[in-house]
């Protein structure tokens, strides 16, 4: 990617103004940047530039003195459009829009993209406004789930994606795996914490969040009061590459607990294994989409 070489024996001190710059697949406009080193041991003191309708700020160093070469890096994004990024660095549509802010401080070493990914570590911050997940809707699936353990139908239209309030997470980044475990996501009607994982390498994730209805849950769909102090776990995974509609589904054993805690609480004068006995015929039915039968299991536990 770099002539290590070369750079290990340079004196540098520059500052450049560019209208365009190409880097690593990546467009930068109105470019400003100032560089210094001596001896294999580069600084970039600053780096200013417009970057997909964003702005994007960073400073960092290059130590080509080691082998492989060892990058520190301190970057800033604001008002980034994240879906442009996604597809400039793949093939396929985006899965995630939005605009994304955050700041980190990031290092690794090596002089691939390959290997660059694989040796990262650091931490960022990350926050996303005006989102939106293409390819499924956490709102109808939520919505439809709620419905039938009412043994009720959602005859709302539903459009194909996921509008996103606001989403904010802090990444811990370990040799090319990120972690996260302070997800918070806001859609209308519902919020949404979980924890997850993303290996760089392969671009596969793992998330589990658990989803619950708001105060404003009318936005969405119709919900029993009740209903609003379940928690709905939803289990995430998949690669970055694949289909997004297949990503997330709701954890269904996870569910039966959820539910099985609030009923104990609201019917303590129930023995707990008819309670438990009422849930597994409930989530059978729900699992074979059989609402209406599942009207006469749950109504006099939830009424």
């Amino acid at each position: 990617m770099l002539p290590a070489s070369w750079l290990a024996d340079l004196d540098l001190d520059a500052r450049l103004e560019l209208g365009e710059l190409h880097f690593l697949k990546q467009s930068f406009q109105n470019v400003a940047l100032a560089l210094e080193g001596q001896k294999g041991r580069h600084r970039l003191t600053r780096f200013e530039a417009n970057f997909h309708d964003g702005q994007l700020s960073a400073t960092g160093s290059l130590d080509a003195r080691e082998t492989p070469l060892h990058w520190q890096l301190s970057p800033s994004v604001t008002a980034v459009r994240l879906g442009d990024l996604l597809e400039s660095l793949g093939d396929e549509p985006a899965p995630l829009k939005g605009l994304l802010e955050g700041s980190g401080e990031l290092e690794s070493r090596g002089n691939s993209l390959t290997e660059l990914k694989r040796a990262l570590n650091g931490h960022l911050e990350t926050r996303l406004t005006e989102g939106s997940l293409t390819g499924t809707n956490v709102s109808r699936q939520l919505c439809t789930t709620a419905a039938r353990l009412e043994g009720k139908s959602t005859s709302r239209d539903w459009q194909e994606g996921t509008n996103l309030q606001n989403a904010e997470a802090s990444f811990q980044i370990r040799d090319g795996m990120v972690e996260s475990d302070d997800l918070a996501v806001s859609i209308p009607g519902i919020a949404m914490n979980g924890k997850g994982q993303l290996d760089l390498a392969s671009e596969r994730f793992d998330l589990k969040a658990d989803a619950r209805f708001t105060d404003t849950v009318d936005t969405a769909c119709e919900v029993n009061p009740r209903l609003k102090k379940v928690t709905f776990p939803v289990h995430c995974e998949g690669l970055l590459s694949g289909d997004s509609s297949e990503w997330c589904r709701f954890d269904r054993q996870a569910l039966q607990a959820s539910l099985g805690e609030l009923l104990r609480k609201e019917a303590s004068q129930r023995a707990g294994e008819e309670i438990d006995k009422h849930l597994e015929d409930a989530m059978d039915k729900l699992e074979e989409k059989a609402g209406g039968e599942l009207r006469g299991t749950l109504e006099s536990l939830l009424k």
